[in-house]
């Protein structure tokens, strides 16, 4: 019987993508290839300072990888020390510091 529903899964899988390659290449192929921005791209860009038009040098790069493995790691961490008062916590307790900066730290470089 499991054989059945994991056969089932799969066809239902091929299904969905059979359904949505054509759609979604295209409008990937357009994303890639336009030199026009969406609406709400053009937006995020000018929040954040971006300019579409010009390369990205390799400060620029390096910059916002560390920013966003501070936030990253800020984030983790935070999320880890009020794990108590979140919702579904399952009644588990807060991690204690160390760890909880430890496991954010791992997460984040990839030093599982």
């Amino acid at each position: 019987m499991v054989y059945i529903y994991a056969i089932l899964a799969f066809a239902l899988v091929a299904a969905i993508l059979a359904a949505i390659y054509k759609p979604l290449g295209d409008y990937m192929y357009n994303v890639f290839t336009s030199d026009k921005d969406l609406f709400f791209e053009k937006w995020i860009y000018k929040i954040i300072g971006v300019d579409s038009k010009k390369e990205q040098t390799w400060k620029a790069y390096l910059r916002g990888i560390l920013a966003f493995s501070l936030l990253s790691v800020l984030v983790l961490y935070l999320l880890q020390r009020v794990q108590q008062w979140l919702p579904y916590s399952l009644g588990m307790k807060n991690v204690s510091p160390a760890l909880a900066f430890n496991t954010a730290a791992s997460f984040v470089t990839n030093t599982n």
